[in-house]
C-alpha cells in the first residue's frame, strides 16, 4: 500500500504541489570530502522546495544518529517540524533512530525509487552546485571547506532558482 503523503500531487504544469514553507523537505548527504581540521567529511543537505531555502550542515560521519541529531538540533529547532521528509533509502535515513525521531514528531518519511533521484529534484540540483563550490574551495584554499560553507550557502540563497 502506498502512503498518500508520499504520493506527489502535481498541478497542471507537472510541478509538485507543496502546502507551504518547510512542510515537505528533501534531505541528502554529499561527500566524503577531505577531512577538515574540525574532523568534518560529509555535508547533510536540506532543501525546502516551497521556499527554495537550503541548509547544509558539515558532519564527521553520515550515520542515522548524526542525521537525526542534526535535523532535531539545528533544522527543526529553527525552521519547525516538517510534515514530510523526502530522501533516498540510504542507511542514514532509514535507520531505527531516524524512524523513531520521525514517529515521535509525526513526520512521514518518503523514499525515492532507486535510480530516480529526480523525485527530489531540488536537493539533487543543490548537491551538484554545492559539490562544485566545495571542490573549488578545497582546490584553492585547502581542506577546510566547512569554513567556506556559510559563504557558499549565502551565495546559493541569494541566487534566483
Amino acid at each position: 500500500m502506498v502512503n498518500a503523503d508520499c504520493q506527489v500531487q502535481k498541478n497542471a504544469l507537472g510541478h509538485q504541489r507543496i502546502e507551504g514553507p518547510w512542510s515537505r523537505i528533501q534531505i541528502d548527504y554529499i561527500g566524503p570530502f577531505p577531512t577538515t581540521s574540525r574532523g568534518n567529511k560529509y555535508c547533510l543537505v536540506i532543501a525546502d522546495p516551497f521556499s527554495k531555502w537550503v541548509e547544509a550542515i558539515p558532519t564527521k560521519t553520515s550515520t542515522a544518529w548524526v542525521t537525526a541529531k542534526q535535523l532535531f538540533n539545528i533544522v527543526f529547532s529553527s525552521m519547525g517540524i516538517p510534515r514530510v521528509i523526502d530522501s533516498d533509502s540510504g542507511s542514514h535515513f532509514v535507520g531505527d533512530v531516524m524512524q523513531e525521531l520521525c514517529k515521535a514528531l509525526g513526520i512521514k518519511q518518503c523514499f525515492h525509487i532507486a535510480g530516480h533521484p529526480e523525485s527530489s529534484g531540488q536537493v539533487e540540483r543543490t548537491n551538484r552546485t554545492l559539490k562544485e563550490a566545495l571542490k573549488k574551495q578545497v582546490k584553492s584554499s585547502g581542506r577546510d571547506w566547512d569554513e567556506k560553507l556559510p559563504l557558499i550557502l549565502m551565495s546559493l540563497r541569494g541566487s534566483k532558482a
